[in-house]
């Protein structure tokens, strides 16, 4: 079906966004890298998820890629996200030393 000579399946891919990039956070241990994995169903330690774009600020949010992994334990952030800047999240820092995280002493 095609209206205005744009096919509904052109509209629908336009409205969608890849997450791709997702890893485990490399401060884990390897064990716990190997669970997130296993629960992202990630493959060769990476996982994409697709998301409407409508969507895409909650679920970044819901997923807490919306802010700086090096804020949080990895504990508390255990996907990180490769590509952030392509979602506008400026947080692609490298992970800093766990005396430079907020609350940790």
């Amino acid at each position: 079906m095609e209206a205005f000579g744009i096919s509904v399946q052109q509209v629908f891919k336009d409205l969608t966004n890849y997450i791709e990039g997702l890893k485990s956070n490399p401060e884990l241990s390897e064990s716990q890298r190997k669970v997130i994995a296993l629960d992202y169903g990630m493959r060769v330690g990476k996982a994409q998820i697709k998301v409407r774009r409508a969507l895409l600020y909650y679920v970044l949010k819901r997923l807490g890629l919306d802010t700086d992994p090096t804020a949080r334990r990895p504990q508390d952030q255990q996907i990180v996200l490769l590509n952030a800047a392509e979602f506008g999240v400026t947080t692609n820092a490298p992970i800093a030393p766990k005396s430079a995280r907020v609350g940790e002493a």
